[in-house]
């Protein structure tokens, strides 16, 4: 069996593969976590049930079993002798690759020796069951050092054979030197050869590296050193050193293996890991913004959550917080914090662009940030107190935030909502607010209390509305006081449109006007080019008929596909329109096209890896053309023309 099984997951998986510690360490048992759900029962992360809070921030740490004695790790020496490994520890800790000792101690400091590193690559691999069945376990071994490591290391025999076969050594090493502390020389060129980039590496031997002691590094490895380089898998030190000899301890090969930079995404049986946004916590559950959608998370019972490399309760992220978060059958288990919200106290002014419940949206610039907003704040609207509900989208404000809240907003230019009867498409729906999009152009109303709201010729509740209601509403004072549905969703029977999105588990249809959301069953049949293919092949552009029921897609048919191809992968050209970024990167594009039945307008989320090409500045809104390279729903190129 050789790498291409595995090579598909490349650096993911090999940022977890190295690391051992001890002979425990390398033959650790599946952690409890990985073969059953956690059922949060009395999580002590309820915010419901304060008596379960461990208020004593000293012995927050992580439960595990050594050597069937049950331990926990505070990483109280981690934190004293190598603190700036802690957030890579704890990850490893809690995905069961590394574990700690007997006495409590994690030992930062031990260093890490070669057949710990060979044994814990096998079996990252996927090699374990080969590495021990009795045919290699069997194997006579070429090494000088043979004897010994069927003496002192019998249960590594048939790692070392499985190792030899999957061209892990050298061809010039005749001694696996098992005791010997594994070097950042040798660590790295085990990564370069298990990452299967050893061709890479021989084509460049003849590379120059900088480092002042690039003479200790001997020819044969220049080329290993170079891609681990290029890659991003080491670097060096602060003084220009690379030091190819230094033994590597637990929480520097730690360190190295996270630099690789490529995360585990969630997969369907939801193990794996998942990068975003922290919004909220409620209900034992923390809420994500993942590439555009919001997605809410059981956590486990004893989540492990680390901020500004600190162990923290879940209670003391913030909203903006930017997170790693490991997932065990769809269960956080681990949860780091990679980049901390910047809520910096001070004036600050904008638009609003959303409100939720105690949660104020401001934008300016294109950047938008969302605050909390204290209960007893001072709201000022058209120069008399108002309370949080009476304020719009699109009001400009100066607001002043002290201890990351809002404590004060000032309207300083009301949005303007002219009385009358209003016509539309409705496309959200709040507690007292509806909006109505009409020719591309959403306006967000609040609706009087008593306001008489008829659908389907019976009055009914606001929340009885649905998304892609056509109505008049009437409006009187800023407010709307009568909404008529004069043609309810479809949500039984046939409805036809523009794709305009496309998600995992819904799609968006363009009417005409706007765009209505969806839902596709799991089990629904998709036709596209005269072929059944999977939801993440539809394309936005696509002209299609539905057939739902209750609401739901259960039939789709794609009547004009935009292209021929039938994958996951495909371009999209149209008028570049807006864009907005997070941290220097874009993380979303709107572009507009035209299809066969108008203009549609449609925003796609862009990877954070994502690559432009050409003049940024040259964009402008309506005139600049775009191509867009689309994968699985995330945009990996941008061209601009």
């Amino acid at each position: 069996m050789k790498m291409s099984m595995w090579k598909k997951t490349m650096i993911s998986c090999l940022a977890f593969s190295l690391v051992a510690g001890g002979a425990t360490s390398a033959f650790a048992a599946k952690p409890e976590w990985a073969g059953k759900p956690s059922t949060n029962k009395d999580n002590k992360h309820d915010r419901n049930d304060d008596d379960d809070r461990d208020d004593d921030d000293d012995v927050r740490g992580i439960h595990i079993e050594v050597n069937g004695k049950k331990v926990e790790l505070t990483f109280r020496d981690v934190q004293n002798e190598s603190a700036w490994a802690l957030q890579y520890i704890a990850e490893l800790v809690k995905r069961g690759v590394f574990t700690g000792y007997e006495d409590g101690s994690f030992r930062p400091n031990q260093k890490v020796t070669r057949i710990e590193a060979i044994t814990a690559a096998v079996r990252q691999m996927g090699l374990r069951a080969q590495a021990e069945s009795a045919a290699e376990m069997a194997t006579e071994l070429n090494f000088k050092d043979a004897d010994k490591i069927e003496k002192k290391y019998p249960w590594a025999v048939g790692y070392v054979a499985v190792a030899v076969e999957n061209d892990l050594f050298l061809e010039t090493e005749s001694e696996v030197k098992p005791e010997q502390p594994a070097d950042r020389l040798w660590s790295t060129i085990l990564l370069v050869k298990a990452l299967g980039l050893e061709d890479e590496a021989k084509a460049k031997m003849n590379a120059e590296l900088n480092f002042k002691d690039k003479k200790e590094i001997p020819a044969g490895a220049v080329g290993y050193v170079a891609v681990a380089l290029e890659k991003g898998l080491v670097t060096g030190y602060e003084n220009n050193t690379f030091r190819p000899n230094q033994p590597v301890t637990r929480a520097e090969l730690a360190a190295i293996l996270d630099r690789t930079g490529d995360q585990i995404p969630e997969d369907d049986s939801g193990f794996g890991q998942v990068t975003g946004t922290f919004t909220g916590y409620a209900n034992g559950k923390a809420t994500l913004t993942v590439n555009g959608k919001s997605v809410s998370y059981a956590l486990a019972s004893d989540v492990t959550v680390l901020r500004n490399n600190v162990l923290v309760d879940i209670d003391d992220l913030l909203p903006g917080d930017r997170v790693s978060a490991v997932v065990s059958n769809g269960t956080i288990i681990f949860l780091n914090v990679t980049q901390a919200a910047a809520v910096t106290d001070g004036q600050k002014t904008g638009a609003i662009t959303k409100i939720d419940s105690n949660k104020l949206t401001i934008t300016k610039d294109g950047v938008a940030t969302e605050y909390t907003v204290k209960s007893d704040a001072t709201i000022i609207r058209n120069n008399a107190s108002a309370t949080l509900s009476a304020l719009r989208t699109g009001d400009q404000v100066t607001v002043i935030v002290s201890g990351g809240v809002i404590v004060h907003v000032n309207v300083t230019t009301a949005v303007s909502v002219t009385d009358g009867q209003k016509t539309g498409t409705v496309t959200a729906i709040g507690t007292n607010k509806l909006t109505l999009t009409k020719d591309g152009v959403a306006t967000e109303y609040t609706v009087k209390s008593d306001a008489v709201i008829v659908r389907n010729n019976a009055t009914v509740a606001l929340s009885a509305l649905k998304a892609g209601d056509q109505v008049t509403a009437v409006v009187a004072g800023g407010v709307i006081v009568h909404v008529l549905v004069t043609q309810p969703v479809a949500e039984n029977g046939q409805a036809t449109g523009v794709v305009s999105a496309v998600y995992a588990d819904k799609i968006d249809l363009w009417n005409g006007s706007s765009s209505v959301t969806y839902a596709v069953e799991t089990n629904a049949t998709i036709v596209r080019n005269g072929v059944t293919v999977a939801l993440n092949v539809v394309q936005p552009g696509d002209e299609v008929s539905v057939l739902l029921v209750n609401g739901k897609v259960l039939h789709l048919n794609v009547t004009d596909p935009v292209s021929d191809n039938n994958v996951g992968v495909y371009t999209v050209a149209g008028k570049y329109q807006s864009h907005r970024t997070s941290n220097g990167k874009v993380t979303q594009i709107t572009i507009s096209t035209v299809q066969s039945n108008g203009v549609v307008t449609r925003i796609y989320n862009v990877s954070p890896d994502a690559v432009v090409n050409g003049n940024a500045l040259t964009l402008e809104k309506g005139e600049t053309d775009v191509e867009l390279l689309v994968t699985n729903q995330l945009v990996t190129l941008i061209t601009i023309k």
